[in-house]
């Protein structure tokens, strides 16, 4: 992967994980707890997705990332 291919994938994930924050904000909003913590939890899978990248480190799951 080029630097500038690893930067766009980082960037997605960064992106993927603002917009579950953003969702989970909404879902609060309207007394969906349960789903807000779905969203919160996704962003959370996400944003350690961009850091593990960022150091280089490649899982693709869930399991994975808890490993």
């Amino acid at each position: 992967m080029t630097p500038e291919e690893k930067k766009l994938l980082i960037s997605r994930q960064v992106e993927k994980a603002h917009h579950f924050i953003r969702q989970s904000e909404e879902m609060m909003t309207l007394g969906h707890s349960d789903l807000a913590v779905n969203r919160y939890y996704y962003a959370c899978f996400h944003i350690v997705q961009a850091l593990f990248l960022q150091n280089g480190i490649s899982v693709r799951t869930h399991s994975g990332i808890i490993s």
